[in-house]
């Protein structure tokens, strides 16, 4: 079965702006929007201005993933000869910054290749309410996606690809058709068989991860792969998803 769903309530899953205090609020974090402080479920974190205001720029945008170019704009440092190293650190200490004040702090995400982004959901802020309700749900934006209520954290190129099979319901999808959709960049051929596989296996490593129990991909012997025809599909399109037009993938290669 498949549902074509609108976000019930947008205002939700973005940040709160509170009126005249001059505080950014996502789910349990408080930043003050100069960068002068935050709060972490009530507790203060002790940080830097610098490190505050990379935060600030990742809690204006949950969910999108900046570059390190943009969080470096946001620290506002001139002069750095090594700009993924420095950020990389910077953010390694703001980690450890929110840890102090919760040990189980784990909302920055590093997405491998692409830069960092804010979780909407480890920050307890709240999800459209239907995201438990369907095995696999798809948002086309913000580029999001959920197996049994749980975040399914991906590659770029493998979103695209679940995207397309999820669009493509009960339908097999040939190795072509998979190098089309998660690889435009490369040939069919031994090439382009070899990179849908690993996307493949990655689909399935992320939901693994996400929902043990949930199978996600079936694969048809000798012929290809589909959504497990078990599973119940969402997708939110993108003229029916009343929030920001979100232009940078939301996904890499997570590593916490």
């Amino acid at each position: 079965m498949r549902h074509d769903w609108t976000l019930p309530d947008a205002a939700s899953h973005s940040p709160v702006r509170a009126r005249g205090s001059g505080t950014l609020r996502v789910g349990h974090l408080e930043i003050d929007k100069q960068g002068r402080d935050a709060r972490w479920k009530g507790c203060s974190v002790t940080s830097t201005r610098e490190r505050l205001s990379m935060l600030l720029a990742l809690a204006r945008d949950p969910d999108r993933v900046l570059s390190r170019e943009v969080l470096l704009d946001a620290s506002q440092r001139d002069n750095i000869e090594n700009t993924d190293r420095c950020i990389d650190s910077t953010i390694s200490r703001l980690r450890a910054d929110l840890r102090a004040a919760d040990p189980a702090f784990d909302a920055i995400v590093t997405c491998r290749g692409h830069g960092y982004r804010i979780c909407t959901r480890r920050l307890g802020a709240s999800v459209p309410a239907f995201v438990g309700s369907a095995g696999l749900v798809v948002a086309v934006r913000p580029r999001m996606a959920w197996l049994a209520g749980r975040d399914l954290e991906l590659r770029p190129a493998a979103f695209d690809l679940l995207l397309a099979m999820a669009r493509r319901r009960g339908q097999i999808m040939e190795t072509n058709d998979l190098v089309r959709h998660g690889c435009p960049g490369i040939a069919n051929g031994q090439d382009g068989y070899l990179a849908a596989r690993t996307l493949v296996s990655h689909l399935r490593t992320q939901a693994q991860k996400a929902a043990p129990d949930t199978r996600l991909v079936a694969s048809i012997y000798g012929v290809g792969v589909r959504i497990d025809p078990a599973l119940e599909i969402g997708i939110l399109d993108a003229d029916s998803v009343p929030r920001r037009d979100v232009g940078a993938p939301t996904f890499g290669e997570v590593q916490v």
